[in-house]
């Protein structure tokens, strides 16, 4: 990683499922129109050339799980 005394250019790389879906300049983001299913999400700082940081304080993966909603019977009387 080069060095960048200003943090100008830092940025993370997102994986979802082993695949680049963008990169984030903020510390908040959104993931959008999910299929149902187990992901994996990782997360990794990469500097302005967009080396990415290989020591392992630097990304952070979680696996999660979304489950469609069953669907709900309403009985009239």
């Amino acid at each position: 990683m080069n060095s960048d005394p200003n943090n100008i250019g830092y940025h993370y790389h997102l994986y979802l499922n082993n695949s680049m879906i963008g990169m984030f300049y903020e510390n908040y983001f959104n993931l959008e129109n999910l299929e149902w299913g187990t992901h994996t999400l990782t997360v990794i700082l990469a500097d302005s050339s967009h080396t990415e940081c290989t020591e392992a304080s630097c990304s952070e993966t979680v696996s999660f799980t979304l489950q469609e909603p069953e669907s709900e019977t309403l009985e009239l009387t």
